[in-house]
């Protein structure tokens, strides 16, 4: 593609759909980036993490990017509720999310993290995080270790996850400007 879409509206719709977001029962695994000694190995598996927090920085990133971009366009900005921007690497993720297919594309690429780094118990926080619990002479009292919890429960929040995006899209669609023509060879 050589344009990218920009609706100028997003910053504030998508914050109220990350705050419904932050607010699932299972959200509290995604909230900010996550730390060498609460995942073991967790840079290593997964090469590019992502994070709720991460995600409201590049919508706010972006918003600066594509009004500077826009302003920069030849003729001026055009206005309108959606303006096509010729694409670069400020205006697209990770550094960028400016529409809500960029903001689906990083929500379930964040999901899909958590169930690469989750399958094995080996490798996760299943097993081998009650065994070094154990080492350091820590007891889990009380508490059934549940291996594919975080899987299942990332399952289900990007179910719900889906249908609030499939909501931002279809509004987002019925204000979207035709996309430009590419002219030459």
């Amino acid at each position: 593609p050589t344009h990218v879409l920009w609706t100028r509206g997003f910053t504030k719709v998508s914050s109220s759909a990350l705050d419904q977001i932050s607010s699932h029962r299972d959200a509290n695994m995604f909230a900010t980036a996550l730390r060498e000694r609460d995942a073991p190995n967790y840079r290593q598996i997964v090469l590019q993490p992502q994070d709720i927090t991460s995600i409201r920085a590049a919508i706010k990133h972006g918003n600066k990017a594509a009004s500077q971009a826009a302003s920069s366009l030849p003729g001026g900005d055009p206005g309108g509720p959606s303006v096509w921007l010729p694409i670069s690497e400020d205006l697209t993720p990770p550094r960028s999310i400016i529409n809500s297919a960029q903001l689906e594309r990083e929500l379930i690429h964040m999901f899909c993290n958590a169930i690469m780094y989750n399958p094995d118990p080996d490798r996760g926080p299943g097993r081998a995080f009650m065994n070094r619990l154990r080492d350091e002479e820590e007891e889990a009292v009380g508490y059934r270790v549940d291996e594919d919890g975080v899987v299942r429960n990332t399952r289900g929040m990007f179910v719900e996850v889906e249908k609030l995006l499939g909501d931002l899209r279809s509004a987002e669609k019925d204000r979207e400007p035709p996309a430009p023509t590419v002219t030459g060879a």
